[in-house]
């Protein structure tokens, strides 16, 4: 499966050492950035990205889910809502990871790093 990821500056850490490990599992992973630390980044922009390349992998057939971080991973929902074909969805544990899945069709889940250890 094909996992694009996109996150601010307080999720980098949690989401380099994620691609590591879904990389390991097979899949390939696209990361949108950003590539170094900067807490002035403009992070919307790396969520978006990663929202829009589900969307249009999706639209070709390809099997792909997006993960967004941030601190607390609401901001990093909402934009990545923004893209028309996005369902979203904050969590924060295995329980509503599935449910986001079973129940909401979500194709992006949002993940507060500050409120997780890896």
């Amino acid at each position: 499966m094909r996992i694009h990821i996109g996150t601010d500056h307080a999720g980098l850490e949690f989401s380099t050492q994620l691609q590591h490990h879904l990389a390991s599992q097979g899949h390939e992973v696209v990361d949108h950035g950003p590539i170094e630390y900067d807490p002035l980044d403009d992070y919307p922009a790396f969520c978006i990205r990663a929202a829009q390349a589900v969307v249009r992998d999706q639209a070709d057939g390809i099997e792909t889910l997006g993960v967004v971080f941030g601190g607390s991973g609401n901001g990093e929902q909402i934009a990545a809502k923004k893209v028309l074909g996005v369902r979203a969805a904050l969590v924060w544990n295995i329980p509503t990871a599935e449910l986001a899945r079973q129940h909401n069709d979500a194709n992006v889940i949002a993940i507060g790093a500050r409120q997780h250890t890896f």
